[in-house]
């Protein structure tokens, strides 16, 4: 499994969730980067972001992985 992008080709790697566990259509979450700005990992539910670990710093990401419950 990767999560990443290659700024060469356009490629995007993210993590969809599905549907129902035994029903492998894409769900409403998404999980990956976005590229706007500084590299930060994101998640969303449809087109609403609904969290963001922080930007990527080149050691870490600001915030963590911990979930707050709600978008910054």
């Amino acid at each position: 499994m990767k999560l990443g992008w290659n700024l060469q080709t356009g490629l995007s790697r993210h993590l969809s969730a599905w549907k129902k566990w035994d029903y492998p259509s894409p769900g409403d979450f998404t999980f990956g980067f976005a590229l706007e700005g500084y590299p930060q990992l994101v998640m969303w539910k449809g087109s609403y972001l609904f969290y963001r670990g922080g930007p990527w710093n080149g050691f870490g990401f600001r915030n963590g992985f911990g979930f707050s419950g709600a978008p910054e």
